[in-house]
């Protein structure tokens, strides 16, 4: 049996990645990472394990993540346990940030990224903003959502499981 990926979504605040993301789940069976963050429950956005900055700085030294960083004044975490997932095979989502992807890739072999773009005016219509380069040690997959969202999810199906397309 092959060992499973990480695909790590990237791209900037308002290319979609939530909704790319949720398309891939429904047509691809793919599991979403559910991410803890230092942000609470109710605060919007996806669905995450919400914790307290000392609860997670407690959970981070015991070890409990297989991944972690800092952005927008949170604390980010993916669980250690996404590695047996892998272990047994199955193909993981997860929106991480550029800044964590070579400590990614070096922790999780098979890492995929899946960048997606936007025309500048696509953003601009979502209130987005631009994002930075990713490492060159990653494997990346770049589509563009500038059109329909079942386009697109359609296109990183068949980037993401070419033998399937």
């Amino acid at each position: 049996m092959r060992a499973g990926r990480l695909i790590a979504v990237v791209g900037p605040s308002g290319v979609g990645k939530d909704s790319v993301m949720a398309g891939l789940v429904r047509d691809c069976g793919l599991a979403l990472v559910r991410r803890v963050i230092t942000r609470p429950a109710d605060a919007g956005g996806e669905a995450h394990e919400a914790v307290s900055e000392g609860e997670f700085a407690v959970r981070r030294d015991r070890g409990e993540f297989v991944l972690h960083w800092q952005a927008h004044g949170l604390c980010y975490g993916i669980p250690a346990a996404v590695r047996a997932d892998l272990a047994e095979g199955r193909d993981l989502l997860a929106n991480l940030s550029r800044r964590v992807l070579g400590q990614a890739a070096q922790v999780l072999p098979g890492l995929v990224v899946l960048r997606l773009t936007a025309r500048p005016e696509t953003l601009a219509a979502r209130l987005a903003r631009e994002g930075g380069a990713l490492p060159d040690e990653v494997t990346v997959v770049t589509i563009a959502n500038d059109g329909p969202l079942a386009q697109t999810v359609a296109a990183a199906r068949a980037a993401l499981y070419p033998a399937n397309a």
